[in-house]
């Protein structure tokens, strides 16, 4: 039963700007209970420090004052050409006062109806909840590789030059960006306010800007280091650029750490992504790790339709149909046939599969098959700066 209709809750709507500070106090007494106030507890995820940021809220009130919101945020993603939309979503969060009534399931659910409404794609919720998977987002998997800090130096290049990236280095960590496949479109001002706040998605980051000889080809995004199960690592989750350079670059980090020989750096890539073959010939091997956070496909046939272009370099895309129903989805054409039973195994078959995880009731036959061993996991750009 939905509790909240049994109680004088008015929402989900946008707040009002008099209300905006309520708002986030909220957050803040959920969230960040030890901060003094919500833009010091928020400089870790500075998409909140977004102008938009009310606009960007839904709200549940009671007698006048908010009990439960979710922030949201939407990018434009480009994948070899194709135009896609990603929409994020933080701080789902209830009152202790007004919990148990469904309340962030109902603003959530609003969301996704906005989300649709502005042509979205894919979801990306922060954190995992029995909420989130009840709604049919879940786990998917990317990519990576462990690199022996040890094993690296020996890449070393005395023209290749690593530096930490400054404010005024914005512009071009955009403009490099811009220049990927596959990549978020974000404007100015996100790569400036990580830049200012040394942060994103809850950990302290540093942009590295990469030059060979005088001229800046490449980026590395990476997390602050720490310890993980008594081992130094630091992950990298972004790269844009010459992918020539990121191995004497992390060879000239490598070589100004001194710390124990377990130290290694986790460095995420996309599928089919050119850096995934320079760093296997170089003798590192890739794995599959579980991306943070869940995931949603909101419109099956309509985001198929949108990479037509990619999947007709596999299948007769001119002559397809793509279909959901029933927990169903398909993709149908003359020559071949593919259907999944469960969202999470389309999910898994489209995206990629976590570790520990195996995508069951699928059917495929004929020229189908061309697509879900060649084609299929789509490359998904990073998510992480952006998450809210």
């Amino acid at each position: 039963m939905d509790l909240s209709k049994r109680f004088s809750y008015e929402g989900p709507r946008t707040p009002k700007q008099n209300e905006i500070d309520d708002v986030v106090e909220l957050a803040r007494s959920i969230f960040f209970k030890s901060a003094p106030s919500y833009k010091e507890a928020v400089v870790t995820w500075p998409m909140y420090l977004r102008p938009e940021l009310r606009e960007n809220t839904y709200c549940m009130f009671y007698k006048g004052s908010p009990v439960a919101l979710i922030i949201r945020l939407v990018r434009d993603m480009y994948i070899y050409g194709c135009h896609l939309r990603v929409g994020y979503i933080g701080s789902v969060c209830t009152h202790p006062d007004h919990r148990e009534r469904n309340l962030a399931g109902t603003i959530l659910e609003a969301s996704f109806q906005r989300f649709a409404n502005d042509n979205v794609d894919i979801v990306n919720i922060s954190g995992a909840r029995s909420l989130y998977y009840r709604t049919g987002a879940n786990h998917v998997g990317h990519p990576q590789f462990q690199i022996d800090l040890n094993a690296v130096k020996q890449f070393k290049n005395t023209d290749v030059k690593i530096r930490k990236a400054e404010f005024e280095d914005a512009e071009i960590i955009r403009s490099l960006n811009e220049g990927e496949d596959v990549r978020i479109n974000r404007d100015l001002l996100d790569y400036e306010l990580v830049l200012e706040n040394g942060c994103c998605s809850g950990r302290r980051c540093i942009f590295y800007i990469i030059e060979s000889g005088s001229e800046i080809v490449s980026y590395i995004l990476a997390r602050d280091s720490k310890r993980d199960n008594g081992k130094w690592t630091q992950n990298i989750f972004e790269f844009a650029g010459d992918r020539s350079v990121i191995i004497p670059a992390l060879a000239d980090i490598a070589n100004d750490i001194k710390i124990d020989e377990n130290a290694y750096f986790t460095i995420q890539v996309t599928a089919q992504d050119e850096l995934i073959p320079i760093l296997e010939r170089s003798g590192f091997t890739m794995s599959t790790n579980r991306a943070g956070g869940t995931l949603k496909v909101l419109n099956f046939p309509r985001t198929m339709n949108k990479l037509k272009p990619i999947l007709s370099q596999y299948i007769d895309a001119e002559n397809v149909e793509f279909t959901t129903g029933k927990d169903r989805y398909g993709i149908y054409s003359d020559s071949g046939t593919l259907e999944i039973d469960g969202e999470a195994n389309m999910l898994w078959t489209v995206l990629g599969s976590p570790p520990g995880n195996q995508i069951e009731n699928i059917r495929v036959n004929e020229s189908m098959k061309n697509l879900t061993e060649n084609c299929f996991p789509i490359p998904l750009p990073s998510l992480t700066l952006n998450n809210i």
